[in-house]
């Protein structure tokens, strides 16, 4: 997304408990916050509730990885 032009970001979180202490800062600089998972969207739901974020999902179910255009697909739906 960066060599088509757009100014993106990626948090990697490897431990939701404790949440990292910087988690609500950082979140909070971003313009819009996409939370792809593999499942119906639980942690989007827990960085909502405790950040006060718009966080939007992206889930898969099917129980296969996301493909690099489905999260491509989803920024640049963001984006508008």
């Amino acid at each position: 997304m960066r060599a088509k032009g757009h100014d993106v970001s990626h948090i990697h979180v490897r431990h939701i408990w404790p949440m990292p202490s910087n988690m609500g800062e950082l979140l909070k600089s971003y313009d819009k916050v996409i939370v792809p998972e593999m499942n119906t969207g639980q942690f989007k739901t827990v960085l909502r509730d405790q950040f006060l974020i718009d966080a939007k999902p992206l889930n898969k179910v099917s129980g296969q990885p996301f493909r690099i255009a489905e999260i491509e697909a989803a920024i640049e739906g963001a984006l508008g």
